[in-house]
């Protein structure tokens, strides 16, 4: 091969490495500004399920923060959405709405399946003890149906779900349906309560989710249960003695 050819041949070589080392260097760029795009685009499908549509709502009409309320409409359709209320678990002492939409990301996930989740506060055990704290989630039940229209929300399917405390109060809810007042011994509990301005609809619910919420108070009120009895106390009211006299 002479010198002319071995120098296009060399050439030739040199500008495929050229044109090799663009493409790489393209596939580098696009790959990088692609990732960055889905984690752009990731972050704000994110932020739109962070985010709720209607924030601290007083369902009762008082200025208690234990009657806030917020909702997170789904992006998937238009609407009316079925809804589930969520109530985060704090042993009934605190209120943490958006901890009850985004605990274990399943306020997010039902979200992102067309249903609206509705995330509420109630009034503290501290404060007030049982059975205030069923009378606020079903006062929130009666003020969500009552302004389902307003909100785009579909009336006809309202869940429920809670975790720990929460998860009592949303099995309770779905055990005491239809229930105005119970009556013990010669003591009558109102179940149903008169809180709020929505009186004259249910609190009825229809499906309910108990995420490891108590359910035995004659177990774990007592010096036998292996836990913290104290909380339970205060919620009741006093310990199950002083309750039954």
């Amino acid at each position: 091969m002479d010198i002319h050819l071995k120098r296009e041949f060399s050439l030739s070589l040199d500008k495929k490495s050229r044109n090799i080392n663009f493409d790489i260097t393209m596939i580098k760029f696009l790959i990088k500004y692609s990732i960055f795009g889905l984690l752009v685009l990731n972050q704000f499908h994110s932020i739109a399920y962070t985010v709720p549509k209607w924030e601290n709502i007083n369902f009762v009409g008082d200025d208690d923060l234990g009657h806030l309320l917020d909702i997170y409409i789904s992006s998937q359709g238009a609407g009316p959405f079925p809804i589930v209320i969520s109530i985060a678990g704090s042993v009934w002492t605190d209120n943490n709405k958006f901890w009850a939409y985004k605990y274990g990301g399943q306020g997010e996930e039902l979200a992102e399946n067309g249903f609206a989740v509705v995330s509420m506060n109630h009034r503290s055990s501290y404060c007030s003890n049982f059975p205030a704290q069923i009378h606020d989630v079903k006062a929130a039940v009666r003020f969500i149906r009552g302004n389902a229209e307003r909100f785009n929300l579909n009336e006809r399917f309202i869940g429920i779900m809670g975790y720990s405390s929460g998860g009592h109060l949303a099995a309770l809810m779905g055990t005491s349906g239809g229930l105005d007042k119970v009556v013990e011994g010669d003591k009558e509990i109102s179940i149903e309560g008169q809180l709020g301005r929505v009186l004259d609809e249910s609190s009825h619910v229809h499906a309910v989710v108990d995420w490891y919420g108590p359910t035995d108070f004659m177990t774990s009120c007592t010096d036998k249960w292996n836990g913290d009895e104290t909380n339970r106390m205060r919620f009741l009211g006093g310990s199950l003695d002083k309750i039954k006299t």
